[in-house]
Parts: structure tokens; C-alpha cells; sequence
């Protein structure tokens, strides 16, 4: 696993492999780190039509909107937001989301094991929202995302806000240019 903890005015910055992805709250829980999850929503919506095409499922199919806010060594790094069909995890409103983290809940509750993800990254200015719960000025790293099983069927489109110095990337490349 390629993650390191490094404390920046007590604050945690964890680092991420652009080759491999590992859930966050898994992360922090391999790392020692003390952590709080509040879930902020927890609802079922129908799915407008970007979540309909990018869960590729029908519009109006009912989703569960969750959204978590974590809290790391007693800071507010993150905003984490998931989208999944409902029918994929019936009863799901019935489970707790504070103790465990999601992909943890999904594979042993729902068999559901996620395979890979995709994601974009930028750097966007916090929201009015954003820089209350993160206690943040200024610009946040917003990511976004789709997780998939191992037989390529997508799971969950998510989106994580955080403070810029939460994430950082380490990646390598091939040079094709020769």
C-alpha cells in the first residue's frame, strides 16, 4: 500500500497511489489514525438525469444520496458524497455509517466488493457550505468518481470535497514521445 502519515500543524495529509485506491476511512483506520464520520444525509432521490447516465440506469430510478462529513484528529478534512441505485442494497437505510467504512459495509453486508475507480481531480473555490463544515477559506480539492464491481457493473458515483493539503497524489508515467 502506498500511503504515508505526515501531521502539518496537526492536521493529517494522507497520500494516494494513482495506481491503486483504497477508501479513505480504510486508510485512516490502516494508518492509526483517530477519525469520525457524521453522516449529514442519508435519503433515497430519484436519479436526475446526469446520475441516471452515469450510474447507467433508467432516469427517475431511486438512488440513496449519502453524505458524510470526516473528521480527522479532530479537523474537518473531508465532504464525501455517494450515489447508489437502490435496489443494489435493500435495507441500507436501516444501517449505521458512523463505525465501518461504505466499501467495508458493501462487501460484507451485500457482496458487493469494489474492483476499481475512476476519477477526475480539480481545484475549485469551497462553496459557502464547503468552507463552513471545513472550517476552510479560500480553494477546495474536489474529486469525483465512479467505483465498479469486478464484473465492470458501476456501483457508486461519488464525489469527495476536501481541504487542499488532505489528498496528496503520487503517480507515474511512461513517456511515449521517443
Amino acid at each position: 500500500m502506498e500511503a504515508e502519515k505526515a501531521e502539518s500543524r496537526k492536521q493529517v495529509t494522507i497520500e494516494r497511489s494513482t495506481k491503486a485506491y483504497y477508501s479513505t476511512t480504510s486508510l485512516l483506520k490502516k494508518l492509526g489514525y483517530e477519525y469520525q464520520v457524521i453522516v449529514l444525509k442519508k435519503d433515497i432521490i430519484e436519479a436526475n438525469k446526469l446520475q441516471s447516465s452515469e450510474l447507467s440506469i433508467p432516469l427517475a430510478t431511486n438512488i440513496y444520496e449519502i453524505k458524510r462529513l470526516l473528521i480527522v484528529e479532530d479537523h474537518p478534512r473531508a465532504i464525501e458524497s455517494s450515489y447508489i441505485a437502490a435496489d443494489l442494497i435493500p435495507e441500507f437505510y436501516n444501517v449505521s455509517l458512523e463505525n465501518e467504512p461504505l466499501y467495508t459495509i458493501l462487501s460484507e453486508k451485500y457482496n458487493i466488493d469494489i474492483d476499481k475507480s475512476e476519477e477526475r481531480i480539480i481545484v475549485a473555490e469551497a462553496s459557502k457550505s464547503e468552507r463552513e463544515l471545513l472550517k476552510a477559506d479560500g480553494e477546495v480539492m474536489v474529486i469525483t468518481g465512479k467505483s465498479y464491481d469486478r464484473n465492470g457493473q458501476i456501483i457508486e458515483l461519488y464525489e469527495t470535497v476536501s481541504v487542499c493539503d488532505f489528498f496528496k497524489f503520487k503517480g507515474e508515467t511512461i513517456h511515449y514521445d521517443k
